[in-house]
């Protein structure tokens, strides 16, 4: 499994809870877990940066096929080492000759691998 080790400005550590939410005519709601377990992901920001490294974070995203394929990811929190995989789509602005990207792991579960 390939590992990401590209640079990056902020890592933010996302924490959540898979909730599945009914609706009733009524206007109630009924709410549940959708399994017994916490999610966890990353959410990142890369400002300034160069478009070579622009670039590899692109090459990156698409080699793994966006949301498709796993690869490992080594936390700056505890330094844990995640299978993870991409969460949503990568962003990239471009500003007075440098790059902002964005872009979200989310912890790819035992039974998901």
């Amino acid at each position: 499994m390939p590992e990401f080790t590209l640079e990056y400005t902020t890592c933010e550590e996302v924490l959540g809870r898979a909730v599945l939410i009914s609706a009733f005519e009524d206007g109630s709601e009924q709410r549940r877990e959708q399994h017994g377990r916490d999610m966890l992901g990353f959410r990142f920001t890369s400002t300034r940066c160069s478009l070579v490294l622009y670039q590899s974070y692109r090459t990156f995203y698409t080699t793994q096929g966006g949301e498709l394929d796993g690869f490992t990811f080594t936390s700056p929190y505890d330094a844990t080492i995640y299978n993870v995989r991409f969460n949503g789509e990568f962003r990239g602005s471009y500003n007075a000759g440098l790059f902002d990207c964005e872009w979200s792991f989310v912890v790819i579960n035992e039974d998901e691998a």
